[in-house]
């Protein structure tokens, strides 16, 4: 259409990764906001620099410490360097998503944000039974963490 002036925008890569670029979530879940971010910076070096000169990581991993306590674990993340922060919440909260929602990455980690801020995981461990698997399994070696009883529905 010749009369059509209007910006607009092409999109580069698969449906999939539009469609995740595209879409927005109105929330007012810190943890939601604070996961996202950490798991683009574990991809782009130069976002994980900037990430580590802000409280970010920190106060992920204080959540998360957080809700291990609560179960009766250590607070594993307080005793690991930033970047081990980075890439072992990943694991944790990625793997979480995945089951929260395998077809939807963004809706999984919502869906985890909100278990968590919610307080679900006090009577429903499946997701964070999942998680810690996916610490001891895939991002560090820990002897102990997962005490197998704390985890039993």
């Amino acid at each position: 259409n010749k009369d059509d002036t209007k910006d607009k925008l092409i999109a580069v890569g698969s449906e999939q990764d539009v469609s995740h670029a595209l879409k927005f979530i109105e929330t007012d879940s810190e943890l939601l906001h604070l996961s996202l971010i950490c798991d683009d910076a574990e991809f782009y070096p130069d976002l994980q620099d900037e990430l580590r000169k802000t409280p970010v990581i920190q106060k992920r991993s204080m959540q998360l410490s957080r809700v291990l306590m609560k179960k009766g674990f250590e607070p594993i993340f307080l005793e690991m360097d930033e970047k081990q922060q980075l890439i072992a919440a990943n694991a944790m909260l990625r793997q979480m998503a995945k089951i929260a929602d395998p077809d939807d990455k963004l809706e999984g980690y919502r869906k985890v944000a909100n278990y968590i801020e919610a307080g679900e995981y006090l009577n429903d461990n499946k997701l964070l039974s999942q998680g810690i698997h996916a610490l001891t399994d895939k991002a560090i070696h820990l002897d102990g963490i997962a005490l197998p009883n704390l985890l039993e529905d």
